[in-house]
């Protein structure tokens, strides 16, 4: 992605024990942050909140969702029961999708915070691209994508997208 961190990038992972819920709701991933995150932005310093779920969106067959403006989650067991299998992607290629796709919401894209340099969002499905070949395409943060991807690399940014993030400063 288009983004400008001269001073790279930190990863610090903490484990939180399993919720034993068998649904999260926005609310309650809301919640889970609020009781469990430690870094947080502070001056030239961007934090973003990923969460790794066991249990499914209260919404049916929503692989992840980015929510707030630093946080995204991805649904363990959705991404479980729709890779790995016969006729089914990777594990790993949707789990890098999803993570890539929801981190390109909390970059701006599509329309979120980013403005458009040309008018490219789904109307059916705002905050998306109407590329069905770009990442931030409404099916890939969906069940549907699996079958999609399988047999090709995970979607990247299309040329709108590119530009969008490159117009906000990206390099």
């Amino acid at each position: 992605m288009l983004i400008n961190k001269p001073g790279g990038i930190h990863i610090s992972e903490t484990p939180i024990v399993a919720s034993g819920r068998t649904v999260f709701a926005l609310a309650d991933i809301n919640q889970l942050e609020q009781n469990n995150r430690t870094q947080f932005n502070a001056g030239n310093t961007l934090s973003v909140y990923v969460v790794f779920l066991d249990a499914p969106y209260s919404t049916a067959n929503v692989l992840g969702i980015a929510y707030r403006n630093t946080s995204l989650a991805v649904f363990g067991p959705t991404i479980t029961s729709n890779s790995g299998g016969l006729n089914q992607v990777s594990r790993t290629k949707l789990e890098s999708t999803i993570e890539e796709h929801e981190f390109g919401h909390l970059l701006g894209l599509v329309n979120i915070g980013s403005p458009m340099v040309t008018a490219h969002e789904d109307a059916a499905h705002s905050a998306h691209c109407n590329n069905p070949n770009c990442l931030m395409y409404y099916q890939t943060n969906t069940t549907v994508v699996g079958g999609v991807i399988m047999n090709t690399p995970v979607p990247s940014l299309d040329a709108n997208c590119r530009a969008d993030l490159s117009a906000n400063g990206g390099k």
